[in-house]
């Protein structure tokens, strides 16, 4: 019966053990204060909660990828044949 499962040696078992404890401990020294003592924090008191799920990436626009087409139309007109048809809310005062 072939064995389907990835092989793990010591060396990375320790590794990803370490990280597991390491996060384990840093939580219990964040929940003290500098004397020892168990910080107590405020009990929330929200009563509702807005969840915004939105698919996909960052706009293009807000990206730091560089743009040349973008740089050389800044502050020109859009171009006839890609508002041709087309009723645009920002365009409408527009010649």
């Amino acid at each position: 019966m072939p064995n389907h499962l990835p092989t793990l040696d010591r060396r990375k078992f320790l590794s990803r053990m370490s990280t597991g404890l390491a996060a384990t401990a840093l939580t219990q020294l964040v929940s003290r204060d500098a004397f020892g003592e168990v910080v107590r924090h405020h009990q929330p008191t929200a009563k509702r909660v807005i969840f915004l799920y939105m698919s996909g990436g960052p706009s293009q626009f807000e990206s730091f990828d560089d743009k040349p087409l973008l740089r050389e139309r800044n502050n020109k007109p859009i171009p006839k044949e890609l508002t041709e048809g087309i009723k645009l809310a920002f365009l409408q005062n527009a010649e």
